[in-house]
């Protein structure tokens, strides 16, 4: 999975499990906090991610959440079940899967097969 849309991917988790907007995520791994501005619903998010100048929408439909990265033009899924997740990353067909706690954001990104941590 791209980078940038894994640092989204987590930003829009955490939106969901806080149920608010959120102004930032940090990518752990690479130790960069990207910008985030946006409207959080209840049942969508719109997101402008402002290290990579573009727009994210998501869909929020019970558990299943379908996340429009206008950077990369692909449409993610996932689904989000207590605090774990799975999904499907089209620009790299791999899933990925992964983990929420208070704090942090794990992806298991099966394009690169590593763990990747937000917070």
């Amino acid at each position: 999975m791209d980078q940038g849309t894994r640092a989204i991917t987590a930003a829009i988790i955490r939106i969901i499990k806080k149920s608010h907007m959120i102004d930032k995520i940090e990518d752990r791994g690479r130790s960069k906090k990207i910008s985030l501005s946006g409207t959080y619903s209840g049942s969508s998010i719109d997101l402008y991610d402002h290290s990579r100048n573009c727009h994210v929408n998501a869909s929020i439909s019970g558990h299943s959440i379908s996340v429009h990265d206008h950077a990369t033009s692909k449409r993610i899924t996932l689904e989000l079940s207590g605090n774990s997740f799975h999904g499907y990353d089209p620009g790299s067909n791999k899933p990925f899967s992964g983990q929420v706690t208070e704090s942090t954001i794990t992806i298991d990104d099966h394009e690169d097969n590593k763990h990747h941590t937000y917070s």
